[in-house]
């Protein structure tokens, strides 16, 4: 087993496609294939199972999974004492990312690397995605993180995480009094929408709402995911969030479930001006970054 191995099988699971996986690598197919088979063998279990055009984790894949992360997050803790990084990287930086994101990833990431690099010094920002996306095409930031932000010719992207939006409600909440439930019985409560924004994937109606006969009553427009989780908490509203927000929030909110082919994906990427050279402060961020999601 080696670390290269122990990466590709993470991407992989990530992106829970073999193709998208390599993308990201910037290596063949065939080559993350073969990683997985190759663990697969060794550790003697399956770790996928593919449900059409995807893959996703068994219970060993799982688990091999989650001891995965731990490795490579000491691994990546390790390089900056060996490679002698410290004194190369410091400097003043700007950053936006969407406000979850900001909290939830960037912040804590960027705090690990602030304790071996003392040299650094950032500003961080929380605007909406769009905003992130036009401070850092206009050289405002140097990077940004976002969920779901178009594609740019001025941007280079690098996708860390391929998730679902999900439907969500209060814990208690009536549609969770019957065992079994329709997702068309959130017909019969309000709905509580992202607004919809310039320059980023998302918005108040989506496609799988029609393709699965769900009739949104939209009376709570947010722009900040924070909000719409005080607004769940006291009513009978539900809405539709990343998965990566839902887990984070597990205590006080339920994931309903969704039939086979919901396709409400998104993506998190982490990116920066085209024409600005990559640097060791980006590689580490997106490293570190790839380990949380």
């Amino acid at each position: 087993m080696t670390l290269d191995q122990m990466r590709y099988f993470i991407e992989a699971a990530n992106f829970q496609h073999v193709r998208h996986a390599a993308q990201s690598l910037s290596i063949s197919s065939s080559s993350v294939s073969a990683a997985i088979s190759a663990l697969e063998s060794e550790l003697g279990c399956q770790l996928f199972e593919r449900r059409s055009r995807k893959i996703y984790l068994t219970h060993e894949g799982k688990l091999l999974h989650e001891k995965m992360l731990s490795i490579l997050k000491t691994v990546s803790d390790l390089k900056p004492l060996v490679e002698g990084e410290d004194e190369f990287i410091q400097g003043r930086y700007k950053l936006g990312a969407s406000p979850f994101l900001a909290v939830k990833a960037l912040t804590p990431v960027w705090n690990q690397l602030a304790q071996g690099h003392p040299g650094l010094q950032v500003e961080i920002f929380s605007p909406h995605s769009a905003e992130v996306v036009s401070n850092v095409i206009d050289g405002k930031f140097e990077y940004g993180l976002c969920f779901s932000p178009f594609d740019h010719p001025e941007l280079l992207m690098t996708r860390l995480y391929d998730g679902l939006l999900v439907p969500v409600v209060r814990k208690k909440h009536p549609i969770l009094s019957k065992k079994k439930y329709q997702i068309t019985e959130l017909n019969n409560y309000p709905a509580a929408m992202h607004k919809a924004m310039v320059g980023v994937a998302s918005c108040e109606v989506h496609p799988v709402f029609e393709k699965f006969g769900i009739k949104t009553q939209t009376q709570f427009l947010f722009d900040n995911d924070f909000i719409v989780i005080e607004q769940l908490l006291s009513t009978n509203y539900w809405t539709m969030i990343p998965d990566v927000i839902a887990r984070e929030y597990s205590s006080k909110v339920e994931i309903l479930n969704v039939p086979k082919n919901w396709d409400a994906t998104y993506y998190i990427s982490f990116f920066q001006h085209r024409n600005k050279s990559k640097s060791r402060l980006g590689e580490l961020l997106i490293d570190k970054l790839k380990v949380m999601f």
